[in-house]
C-alpha cells in the first residue's frame, strides 16, 4: 500500500447496495466482504489508494445513507463523520445508474450543504436495451464530473482516478450543517432530479418512451395493496417450499453418508470402543448434524440474492410496511425476518440497519420464533416429551 505525504481526504458516500465498498477494494487493493442486503458496512473502512493511480490519497468507505437527515444508526455513522471538523476533499458518490430517480436527491443534498462531489456510476450494464444514458449530458446538468465503472471487473478506473486528479479542489472549508430537509424541500429536489433524468437518457429507435422507465409497471403490480400482497403470499409460499424440496435429496445424501462413514469408523476401530464412540458418535455425528442444514441454508440466501438482485426484496420491503407497522415495525424489518427462517444469527446482525433501538429490540427478540429446519427436531422432542403416549393435537 503506497504511503503518500499531504493526502487528499476522499469519502465514498451512497446509498446501501450500490458498489461503494467493491470500488473502496478496487481503489485500495483490500478484500473486504461484499454482502447484498442493506446495512452491511457497519464501521468506517480507512485505506490508501494503491500507487499505480499515481494520486495521494486516503479513502473511507462509509456505511449506506439515504438522505442527510439520519434515521439509523449506520446513518448517523456517516452524517456525522460528513459533518466534523475537517471538510473532506471529496466526496465520492457512488450512485446505482437504474436507480438514479430515487438516488440524486442525496447528490443535490451533499452539494446544498457545501460538499465537493464526483459521481461514480455502476450498474450500467443493468440499464433497460431501450434506453442509454447520455453521460455527458447528465454531467453537464449536474454541473459535476461523473464516471462510469464497472465494480466486478475494475473497468474504467483509471478513468475515475484522472476526473479524481483533475477536479477542481476547492480550499473553502464551508459547510452547511444544516440538514433538516422538510417535505416540501425534498419533493422539490425529486422532482428536479425527473427532469434531468428524462433529459439524460436518450430513447433508443423504435422503442416505447414508457420502456425507459419499464419498472414502474411492475411496480404498479406488484406494490398494489391487495394483488401486490397476493403476488407476495404466492411468491413466497413458491419460495420456503422450494426450500425443503430442492434441499431435501442433497440433506438426505449428506445424512446417508455420514451414517455411512460413521459406521466404518466404529468398524475400524472396533478394538478400542472408546475410541470409536468418540470419534463416530462425538466427532462426526456432530459435524453431521451441522452439515446437514447447509443446503437449505445455500438455497435459502441463493433466493434472498435472486429477490434482491430483480428488485422484488426492496419492493417487498415497502408492501410489508404496511402490516408490520400495525405491530410497531417498518418494512425494514421483513429481511430479517426472512433470513431467520434460515438461521437467526445472521437475521440478529440485520437488525442492525433498523431506523430506531426500539425496532431493534422487538426484532431482535421476534426473530428467535421464526421456525427453521434446525428448530423442527427440538419441538418434535418437546411434544414427544410434554405429550407422552397421547396424540398432541387432541
Amino acid at each position: 500500500m503506497g504511503r503518500f505525504k499531504n493526502k487528499k481526504q476522499i469519502l465514498l458516500v451512497g446509498h446501501p447496495n450500490t458498489g461503494k465498498t467493491t470500488l473502496f477494494n478496487w481503489l485500495t487493493g483490500f478484500k473486504h466482504r461484499v454482502v447484498n442486503y442493506p446495512g452491511s458496512t457497519a464501521l468506517l473502512s480507512v485505506g490508501d489508494i494503491l500507487e499505480k493511480y499515481k494520486f495521494p490519497a486516503q479513502v473511507t468507505d462509509t456505511p449506506g445513507i439515504y438522505s442527510l437527515s439520519p434515521q439509523s444508526k449506520d446513518e448517523q455513522i456517516t452524517c456525522q463523520f460528513l459533518f466534523q471538523d475537517r471538510k473532506p476533499d471529496l466526496v465520492l458518490l457512488v450512485l446505482d445508474a437504474s436507480k438514479l430517480e430515487i438516488q440524486l436527491p442525496l447528490f443535490f443534498q451533499l452539494k446544498s450543504a457545501g460538499f465537493p462531489v464526483l459521481i461514480a456510476l455502476t450498474m450500467m450494464d443493468i440499464l433497460p436495451e431501450s434506453s442509454s444514458l447520455n453521460i455527458s449530458r447528465f454531467s453537464s446538468l449536474l454541473k459535476t464530473p461523473v464516471q462510469p465503472i464497472n465494480g466486478l471487473t475494475g473497468e474504467a478506473l483509471f478513468e475515475l482516478s484522472e476526473k479524481i486528479q483533475n477536479f477542481k479542489f476547492s480550499s473553502s472549508r464551508f459547510i452547511q450543517k444544516s440538514t433538516d430537509w422538510n417535505q416540501v424541500r425534498f419533493n422539490e429536489v425529486l422532482k428536479k432530479s425527473k427532469d434531468i433524468m428524462k433529459k439524460s437518457f436518450i430513447q433508443k429507435k423504435g422503442a416505447n418512451e414508457s420502456n425507459i422507465f419499464y419498472s414502474h409497471k411492475w411496480d404498479k403490480l406488484f406494490l398494489h395493496p391487495k394483488k401486490g400482497l397476493l403476488l407476495f403470499s404466492c411468491i413466497m409460499f413458491g419460495f420456503f417450499s422450494s426450500i425443503f424440496w430442492l434441499a431435501s435429496p442433497f440433506m438426505n445424501l449428506i445424512d446417508q453418508s455420514f451414517s455411512f462413514f460413521i459406521r466404518k469408523t466404529k468398524n475400524l476401530l472396533d478394538f478400542y470402543p472408546v475410541m470409536a464412540d468418540f470419534v463416530s458418535h462425538g466427532l462426526l455425528a456432530s459435524l453431521g448434524s451441522v452439515l446437514v442444514f447447509v443446503p437449505q441454508i445455500f438455497i435459502l440466501f441463493i433466493g434472498i440474492s435472486l429477490l434482491e438482485g430483480t428488485g422484488y426484496l426492496a419492493r417487498a420491503v415497502a408492501l410489508m410496511d404496511g402490516p408490520l407497522s400495525k405491530i410497531g415495525l417498518s418494512g425494514r424489518a421483513f429481511v430479517p425476518f426472512l433470513s431467520g427462517y434460515a438461521c437467526a444469527i445472521p437475521a440478529v446482525l440485520m437488525t442492525r440497519s433498523l431506523s430506531s433501538k426500539r425496532e431493534k429490540i422487538m426484532t431482535f427478540f421476534s426473530i428467535p420464533f421464526m421456525t427453521c429446519s434446525a428448530r423442527l427436531p427440538v419441538y418434535a422432542l418437546l411434544l414427544s416429551f410434554l405429550f407422552y403416549k397421547q396424540p398432541a393435537w387432541k
